[in-house]
């Protein structure tokens, strides 16, 4: 919903889902139905999958997202965040992450990173790992299929590493290649 916004922000001005609400708290601008800016404040919540000490020591993370002009005014490049998570069911009410793709796209600085735990057998055959990443830079040119990673703990440190993938240094330089 809420990247889902921001696309439609940046594609019609003025997001559909959230129109009525943005603009009774006086967050939008009407001249020209072009957006000064959008603040969306979410919470990542902790529903299954974890253990009883993890859901014991925190289960909800709120976060806040900006999205507004750059200070020339050009609005920035459409980036992308995915956060993708699979489950599975190992006993009655209890499941467990078995896979996860989290992946950036910023088009603003030409990168693409990824953060993959997915076909754990395979890759332990091929690399002696079960996780890896993968950074294009620029996009669509990646000089190692696969790089090697660290586990990724849950869904909040996912969306932590595409941050600091996002707001840091561009390149794939100081990763070390798998193939």
């Amino acid at each position: 919903g809420v990247l889902a916004c921001v696309f439609d922000v940046q594609r019609n001005g003025q997001p559909r889902g959230i129109q009525r609400d943005a603009q009774a708290r006086g967050e939008w601008m009407r001249p020209g139905r072009i957006a000064a800016a959008v603040a969306v404040q979410g919470e990542y919540r902790r529903i299954a999958g974890f253990s009883e000490s993890e859901m014991a020591e925190k289960v909800s993370f709120p976060f806040e997202l900006v999205y507004s002009p750059l200070p020339d005014g050009r609005m920035p490049a459409r980036s992308t965040l995915e956060v993708r998570e699979r489950f599975r069911m190992v006993e009655p009410d209890r499941f467990e992450r078995d896979g996860y793709a989290y992946e950036l796209i910023d088009r603003e600085r030409d990168l693409r990173r990824a953060f993959h735990y997915h076909a754990p057998d395979w890759f332990e055959r091929r690399y002696l790992v079960v996780t890896h990443e993968h950074c294009e830079h620029p996009i669509g040119h990646a000089a190692c299929d696969h790089y090697a990673g660290d586990p990724v703990r849950d869904g909040f440190a996912g969306v932590v590493a595409l941050m600091d993938a996002w707001t840091g240094p561009v390149g794939c330089t100081g990763l070390r290649c798998l193939d």
